[in-house]
């Protein structure tokens, strides 16, 4: 690291979040400069979620919610002690892999209810994927290579692309 160099911690699939690693993370906040950490706390009712997208019980992201939730927890407890920023709601791991702009407008409203003015939400997307001549790269990784060329990272690019999604993020952004 560069002196005066910030960091920002989101770690690939929420490592950071263990908490072992997330307490060494934390005694370390001040003497690296870490200005941001990543906290993927997502409101979730699972009867309205069910309702809206009953998809997501073929997926492992309701079980993915309710463990990142309880680490959440423990991290707000230890982040109160810090100046570091973190996020006070995510949204992005209910729908993953099914980014639309209807699943994310969903789960905002769910979180409005409790949003203070200064609440900062982040929304996660996958908006890209490996492109075919690096598909070997992941040959001895399976489960890695299906996740970065499958053709829903494409649509998460496309739904970002559309004028309603920016139009939305922007008046979301005025009324905080």
């Amino acid at each position: 690291l560069k002196p005066g160099a910030r960091l920002r911690v989101d770690s690939h699939q929420h490592i950071h979040m263990i908490p072992l690693f997330f307490e060494s993370l934390s005694e370390l906040i001040e003497e690296l400069t870490i200005d941001y950490i990543r906290i993927p706390r997502e409101k979730i009712s699972a009867r309205k979620a069910l309702r809206h997208n009953p998809q997501i019980l073929a997926t492992s992201n309701p079980a993915k919610v309710m463990l990142l939730n309880s680490l959440s927890q423990k991290a707000f407890r230890i982040l109160q002690n810090h100046s570091v920023k973190f996020p006070a709601w995510f949204i992005g791991v209910l729908h993953t892999g099914n980014m639309k702009l209807s699943n994310i407008k969903h789960s905002f409203e769910l979180i409005k209810p409790r949003l203070t003015p200064h609440d900062e939400i982040e929304i996660l997307l996958h908006p890209g994927q490996a492109l075919p001549e690096e598909e070997h790269y992941w040959d001895t990784y399976l489960a890695l290579k299906k996740y970065y060329r499958h053709h829903n990272r494409q649509k998460e690019l496309q739904e970002m692309l559309r004028p309603e999604f920016k139009v939305w993020v922007h008046q979301i952004s005025k009324k905080s």
